[in-house]
């Protein structure tokens, strides 16, 4: 996967970036400090906010450190002095507020503090905030998935417009030289990507991700790098016949698209044998911490019975939870030329039809022939913020824990169908056991009755010979 480039016209027009460093840890403040202004080392406890400026990109960047002092307050009275710091310190107004978090840590008093101090900001403080939340120190499969369920961290990525990011703690503490100054373009990028930097405007922001991570599914010969292609704006792949024999392997690129950050990773053709389990998981950890969308692509013209498979492999190989983030798209939207595509889906067969009830409806339609038409990834791109809003994006834990109950069910089934081939071969072998045994019982009771009337010797010896007796 390419790196996240710093292309955001934002990056471009913004002459300076103000940012306020907000969140209940003084160390995890400073660090991010640290990352963003391209220091290194550790910050002293500050009693009281501090402004420190740097460069980046040859343009001025100013953080706002702020102190512990503002989360242990009681009163709004307490309050008011280090809000005029943060006021004054970031004049004309800052345009992130960032919000580090460890979720672990994270309680319902540090939500309602760290409300508190943002409304008494600014009335619009939440469109300019952005939660960065560090990964569980402790990380156990479904820890992030659990961290996310929970009622006030949801409220607060809620609050802040769905914009939101992980990190690792070793993001912040690199020794490579270069692995650093990557960490903190990116950084920088996930920034301006999500967010509206126009303090004080009336400007209200959409209700979208700073990022997304988007996973193209289909048979070979569905459209899905040229569906990339239109999605990122860019020929990042290139569209090939479809071969004999696909190569099993996952592509990813990562661009910036309408403001914001979003990667594409192309699948293997879905019926491929040779996708392995080992490349799936690939594919999931390419969209790390996990893709917000499965886009099922089903190519206009060439759908046949063969795809009506697609969403039983998905729940095989991905798992039932996966289900909740498949949306449909049809390609080769050309193709309809004066038909309108609701007319298009009244008319399709029934089992395409039963397709969209089990993905709930979601479905789009892409023209990748009309490349100039940015309205159909707009559309697109809203249809699965929607999506994202009832959930917070397919997790690796999810993954990994669907695929333990997957194969939890493989193990039960096939133990069933063992014991059930057993008790058949039990059964076979009892009858012949009890044909054997009539047999016998039958030739004795035929001996024992000859030999009972029977009066002449020779016989006897005969009988004996006979039977080898």
């Amino acid at each position: 996967a390419s790196a996240p480039g710093l292309k955001s016209n934002l990056l471009k027009s913004q002459r300076s970036l103000r940012l306020v460093l907000l969140g209940s840890s003084w160390s995890l403040r400073s660090s991010v400090g640290n990352l963003l202004l391209g220091k290194s080392g550790s910050i002293k406890f500050l009693p009281q906010c501090v402004k420190v400026r740097e460069t980046f990109q040859n343009k001025p960047v100013t953080v706002i450190y702020t102190p512990d002092q503002l989360f242990s307050t009681t009163s709004q009275q307490e309050l008011q002095p280090f809000i005029r710091d943060i006021k004054d310190l970031s004049a004309p107004g800052p345009h992130v507020f960032l919000l580090v978090l460890q979720p672990e840590d994270f309680t319902e008093q540090h939500k309602s503090r760290l409300q508190s101090v943002l409304e008494s900001l600014s009335e619009q403080a939440f469109q300019h905030s952005l939660v960065l939340m560090f990964r569980p120190q402790a990380e156990t499969p479904g820890s992030m998935e659990k961290y996310m369920r929970q009622t006030h961290i949801r409220d607060m990525i809620i609050r802040c417009r769905y914009r939101y990011m992980w990190m690792h703690h070793s993001d912040l503490y690199q020794h490579d030289l270069d692995l650093k100054v990557f960490k903190r373009k990116e950084l920088f990028s996930r920034i301006y990507s999500g967010l509206t930097l126009a303090f004080g405007t009336k400007e209200k922001p959409s209700l979208n991700l700073m990022e997304l991570r988007i996973a193209l599914i289909g048979k070979s010969g569905s459209g899905k790098s040229a569906s990339a292609n239109t999605i990122l704006g860019e020929r990042c792949f290139q569209p090939k016949a479809a071969p004999k024999r696909a190569k099993a392997r996952c592509e990813a690129v990562c661009r910036t698209v309408q403001g914001r950050q979003v990667m594409v990773v192309i699948t293997p053709p879905l019926f491929n044998r040779s996708f392995s389990e080992e490349e799936l998981s690939k594919c999931i950890s390419l969209l790390a911490p996990g893709p917000h969308a499965f886009l099922l692509l089903l190519p206009i013209g060439n759908i046949h019975n063969e795809d009506r498979r697609s969403l039983q492999l998905i729940r095989e190989r991905l798992g039932e939870k996966a289900m909740q983030f498949v949306m449909i798209v049809f390609t080769r939207g050309d193709e309809l030329e004066n038909q309108s595509f609701q007319n298009y889906i009244e008319e399709c067969d029934d089992f395409v039809k039963e397709m969209l009830k089990e993905s709930r409806g979601r479905c789009h339609i892409l023209n990748n022939k009309d490349e100039s038409n940015c309205t159909q990834v707009a559309e697109l791109l809203r249809k699965i913020d929607k999506m994202v809003q009832t959930n917070c994006g397919f997790t690796k834990e999810m993954f990994e824990s669907e695929r333990k109950e997957i194969q939890r069910e493989m193990d039960v089934k096939a133990l069933k169908n063992q014991l059930t081939e057993n008790s058949r071969r039990f059964e076979q072998e009892k009858a012949q056991r009890d044909r054997h045994t009539s047999n016998v019982s039958g030739s004795v009771n035929f001996i024992c009755s000859v030999l009972f009337h029977c009066k002449d010797l020779h016989i006897y010896l005969f009988i004996f010979n006979w039977f080898g007796l």
